[in-house]
This record gives structure tokens, C-alpha cells and sequence, in this order.
């Protein structure tokens, strides 16, 4: 699901860059972080927003691989010691880091009354070698998930950050339509204070 997100992030703009190019600045920068803001001249504006875009997604892909490593690792290491099979289910490797043997794992249900859970597992069971090779994998599985969790808080700071470029470049597109402004002082005699005037003038 973290690759399908990434991957729409990235060709998004490729579908609209080659569409109409009469778009609002403030969906310019809903699609792209930072081009709603180069195309009204805000430059400086613009280099932050493609910066952190930049950065998060270097971040987001280079977590989401080193955890996929990690995982293909501790597959491994648990095919090696305790004869684990290859199964798509993450639920599976976090038993397998739980339990000694499938045989743990079923008693341990049924000591729990959780029938359902029984024999779950039992076109692929495992068995490990030492305890010490079930905790040393079970902290490989933790690593993977922890760099897994990290890269989905980066895609949320990918999403806020195009949603914080669209609303910049909207306001940004509201201050050129401002033709005039002007501010004067208003003395009040009644109770001796002085009040400010502000007019602004907007091209329609």
C-alpha cells in the first residue's frame, strides 16, 4: 500500500504537467509542492516546499527499502534455524517470533480458549534451535517494522506538506489581486483615542 501511495505521488504531477496548463496555483502545488509559488515568482517560497518534498521522499523510499532488507533478512534467518516457510502473512513472522514451536503456539491457545487460533499455522510450521536465535529474530522483525512505521510517517508529512503548499499559494495568488493599500490614522475626539483605516483596493 506505502509503494502504491509513493508511486501516485510521484507520477501525479507527470499527468497534469502534460494536461492544461491553465491551473490554478494553489493546485499546482496541491499536485507538486512548490510550483503554485515558482509560477506567481515566489522563488524562495518555492525552493522550501520542493526542499522538504525532496527530502521526505528520499526519507520515505530509503526506510521502506531498508525495511524490506531487514525483512528478507529475518525470513531468512528464521528458514535457516528454525525451518520457517515463506508466508506472506505478517501475523505469521510476529508468531514465529513468539513462540519456540508451533507446537508452543497451539497450547498456548488452546490454554487460552482461543480455538479459532489453533492449527492456524500448521501448513507452516517452525521450530526453532535455541531461544536465543528466536529473540535475536524477533529483534530484526522489530527493526523492520520500526523503519516501516517511520517511512508512513513520512508519506503523512508528504501529504501535509502539499496540503500547506496549496494553501500558501492560494493566499499568495490573493495578494496580487490586491491593486492598492492604504492605511490612515482616525483621531476620535469623543474618548481621545486614535483608530486606523484601512483600505485595500482588489482587481475583480
Amino acid at each position: 500500500m506505502a509503494k502504491k501511495i509513493i508511486f501516485f505521488i510521484l507520477t501525479l504531477p507527470i499527468c497534469f504537467l502534460s494536461g492544461n496548463p491553465n491551473i490554478h496555483p494553489m493546485v499546482k502545488s496541491a499536485i507538486l509542492p512548490g510550483w503554485g509559488e515558482a509560477v506567481q515568482g515566489y522563488s524562495k517560497s518555492s525552493r522550501l516546499f520542493i526542499i522538504n518534498e525532496s527530502l521526505m521522499l528520499l526519507g520515505c523510499i530509503g526506510l521502506y527499502s531498508l525495511s524490506e532488507l531487514e525483512a528478507l533478512e529475518y525470513r531468512s534467518f528464521a528458514a535457516e534455524f528454525a525451518g520457517a516457510n515463506s508466508n506472506k502473512q505478517h501475523r505469521y513472522w510476529v508468531d514465529i517470533g513468539n513462540f519456540n514451536s508451533i507446537d508452543d503456539y497451539d497450547a498456548e491457545y488452546l490454554r487460552l480458549r482461543r480455538h479459532e487460533n489453533v492449527g492456524k499455522w500448521a501448513d507452516y510450521p517452525w521450530q526453532w534451535d535455541t531461544v536465543a536465535q528466536r529473540i535475536k529474530f524477533e529483534s530484526m522483525r522489530i527493526k523492520s517494522d520500526e523503519m516501516s512505521l517511520a517511512g508512513q510517517f513520512f508519506i503523512g508529512g508528504i501529504i501535509l506538506n502539499h496540503i500547506v503548499s496549496a494553501i500558501d499559494a492560494l493566499y499568495l495568488s490573493r495578494l496580487k489581486n490586491i491593486e492598492s493599500l492604504s492605511v490612515r490614522p482616525i483621531w476620535l475626539e469623543f474618548d481621545q483615542t486614535v483608530s486606523w483605516q484601512v483600505n485595500i483596493s482588489l482587481a475583480l
